[in-house]
């Protein structure tokens, strides 16, 4: 197992305090419950971010993480690969972010009882949630053996009139 360049568990105001920066990737086989969601992890992830006091004064990590992932398409069931892109922004202070009306504007995260933060798990969450919901192949792509403007999702069946019995039996009458 390749080493992580990052403790999966942080002081999060210690590495506040020395505005601790990280660029690197993750090894596929850290991120367990990604690898359950998707078919597979094609590549480790590729992480950048880092953990600053920002002008309010809120103890933040921001950054981004990416990585390729295989899904299985919804339409035609047959494996796809996609860029799993996420851009974040988070505080545990959650007193003065909501002080500063800023709730809506950064995530807001737990510290366990230590003070320490669940880095690799939060990476990881970020990740997961942007896996789509319905994954797919993009419109038009020729791998994808569905194509075209008829989708249906079910089996769609033709209602018969209430009527049509009555119908049929008056034509029925009328001829006798």
């Amino acid at each position: 197992m390749d080493k992580l360049s990052f403790p999966p568990q942080i002081d999060f105001h210690k590495a506040v305090g020395l505005k601790s920066h990280y660029s690197c990737r993750v090894p596929g086989e850290y991120l367990q419950r990604l690898k359950e969601s998707c078919l597979k992890i094609c590549e480790d992830a590729s992480c950048d971010f880092e953990f600053f006091t920002d002008l309010q004064g809120l103890a933040t990590i921001s950054g981004s993480i990416s990585c390729k992932v295989s899904l299985k398409c919804e339409r035609c069931g047959e494996p796809f690969d996609y860029e799993l892109c996420s851009q974040f922004m988070s505080t545990p202070d959650e007193k003065k972010a909501k002080s500063l009306k800023l709730e809506d504007k950064i995530d807001l995260i737990e510290l366990n009882e230590d003070g320490f933060f669940e880095l690799l798990s939060y990476l990881e969450d970020c990740l997961l949630l942007e896996i789509p919901y319905a994954p797919r192949h993009e419109e038009g792509d020729p791998a994808c053996s569905r194509q075209g403007e008829s989708w249906s999702y079910g089996k769609i069946e033709e209602e018969a009139h209430p009527f049509e019995a009555l119908k049929a039996l008056k034509g029925q009458l009328k001829q006798e």
